[in-house]
């Protein structure tokens, strides 16, 4: 950085200029490390605030429906295995009691039919976005369960994707919120337009996980390539720029000989993910 300043005689004459130069190599450094740290401590206050609501929704919701579950179930193998006795016909108050008792029965299972019927409403609701109707963190977290046990017995066969979007914040910001949660639900629906084997959550504000197993798994090319007109930035001088899907993704393949657990694959697929965006922004001029 150079820095002029003027030269003025007694008489109040500018005679000449004065140029300084200043090296910001250092001050460079200094502010690049200071945006590392405000990144970090914003990433653990993100993942404290995570896990808090992670653990509130699992004390408030899943762990009361799942008890529920479990009362139902033992309910029903008691029924099962104990099913009311014939009706006898003596024809006095012993049979129309034991009519009585075995309507009662049938009443209560019919019942504990309906609730679980609820109850697993309730779990699916539990376990959905409210805005995008995907699957939430919460049904991420359990999914990370499941693929660290198979991963553990030595049977994983899965891939990541990562998407995120591009022009979010324009979005938000010159057409206001409303335009935001529509473009975040054209995003959701072409991931599961396209992955429809595989389950969609959204992780983030604008950012979306997809776990590719089985049919989608074995045909993950072809179906990057139905995604590859997505890999764009927003074209902001559209008329309505909040009806487009435009998103940069990163996918990941479990590696047995490589991948230690789930983040290793995870966090190959994020970094492929930034990659693609920088580039794709680069290629738009954006950069």
């Amino acid at each position: 950085m150079t820095i002029y300043k003027p030269l003025y005689d007694p008489d109040g004459k500018k005679v000449a200029f004065i140029g300084i130069d200043l090296d910001m190599t250092r001050a460079m450094q200094e502010m690049r490390v200071l945006d590392t740290k405000m990144l970090s401590i914003e990433f653990i206050i993100f993942s404290l605030l995570l896990a808090l609501m992670y653990r509130i929704i699992t004390q408030q919701v899943i762990d009361p429906v799942r008890r529920l579950q479990e009362m139902l179930g033992y309910f029903r193998e008691h029924r099962e295995k104990s099913p009311a006795e014939e009706a006898p016909t003596s024809g006095d108050e012993f049979e129309v009691l034991a009519h009585d008792i075995t309507e009662v029965q049938d009443i209560i299972l019919q019942d504990s039919e309906q609730l679980q019927e609820y109850l697993d409403l309730i779990q699916r609701m539990a376990l959905r976005d409210e805005l995008t109707g995907v699957q939430n963190h919460t049904a991420y977290e359990n999914k990370l369960s499941e693929l660290t046990a198979v991963i553990t017995a030595g049977t994983a066969e899965f891939a990541i994707l990562m998407a995120d979007m591009n022009g979010l914040k324009f979005v938000n910001d010159v057409y206001g919120h409303e335009k935001g949660d529509i473009a975040l639900r054209a995003m959701s629906r072409a991931l599961c337009d396209i992955f429809k084997h595989s389950p969609v959550y959204r992780i983030g504000g604008d950012e979306f996980v997809v776990v590719l197993t089985g049919r989608d798994y074995e045909n993950r090319d072809a179906l990057l390539g139905e995604l590859a007109p997505y890999e764009r930035v927003r074209n902001r001088a559209a008329a309505e720029p909040w009806t487009e899907v435009a998103m940069a993704v990163g996918c990941s393949v479990y590696d047995p000989l490589q991948d230690r657990d789930y983040q290793d694959v995870f966090n190959r697929a994020d970094e492929t993910m930034y990659e693609n965006k920088r580039r794709i922004k680069k290629e738009a001029g954006e950069l």
